[in-house]
């Protein structure tokens, strides 16, 4: 019977030894993923502001490029203008 109780005792302090490793490995992996988790999380969540922020960058971009083609017509059409005066008042010189 003493057989018995040594042996089961010898499982037992086995058991308890290798349970008691496995929580000290596991338990800080734990942490350690759940942070991760939590980080990727939140980098996700930036990812995705910025990909909004550049968006809304690009169209501005677009805007304002738009803008200065309308400038751009509107500065040819003076220079045209320019131009034609200024060849009706040579014109108007030389007559007279």
């Amino acid at each position: 019977m003493q057989l018995d109780i040594d042996a089961i005792a010898k499982w037992a302090t086995a058991f308890i030894a290798i349970i008691s490793f496995a929580k000290l490995v596991v338990t800080p992996f734990t942490k350690v993923m759940s942070g991760t988790k939590a980080t990727l999380k939140s980098l996700e969540d930036t990812i995705q502001e910025l990909r909004h922020d550049i968006l809304d960058s690009q169209k501005d971009r677009d805007n304002i490029h738009k803008v200065l083609e309308r400038h751009d017509e509107r500065i040819d059409r003076v220079e045209e203008n320019l131009i034609e005066i200024g060849t009706f008042c040579k014109a108007k010189n030389e007559r007279g």
